[in-house]
């Protein structure tokens, strides 16, 4: 017996997290992986040395990550990902006395944010799709 929908679709955003496969954990059934949403991705700092953030290319377990070097900040970027694609996106700071700041926002509700100070530093910011609620 299948478990209830939301329970199997949290289940199976957390095997993803794990990196576990949509074939392995039986995932995609209820037509979750179907549905696409959008996020947007803010980036702001002083001396922000790169961008990498997961603009939906790719597949949901193997997402092609697109990169922005000496970006202008503050950046912005809206995207649409499918299904239990996770929101990612990472800065790295590039000077000592630098700082990038990384944020990711669904329907207006900021979902995670965070802060690198000194060169080469990261900030990641990835959170679990919304589509797993």
């Amino acid at each position: 017996m299948k478990p209830p929908v939301r329970i199997r679709t949290t289940l199976c955003a957390f095997a993803l997290a794990l990196g576990g496969g949509l074939a392995l954990t039986g995932c995609g059934e209820d037509g979750v992986s179907k549905k696409s949403y959008e996020v947007t991705y803010e980036v702001s700092g002083k001396d922000v040395a790169s961008i990498v953030f997961n603009e939906g290319k790719g597949s949901i377990s193997d997402p092609d990550m697109s990169t922005e070097d000496r970006p202008k900040v503050p950046w912005t970027r809206t995207v649409t990902l499918k299904g239990l694609g996770a929101p990612t996106l990472t800065v790295t700071s590039g000077s000592a006395d630098g700082d990038a700041t990384c944020k990711i926002s669904y329907k207006g509700k900021v979902l995670q944010e965070k802060t690198a100070k000194g060169a080469g530093e990261l900030a990641q910011c990835s959170v679990v799709s919304p589509m797993a609620d």
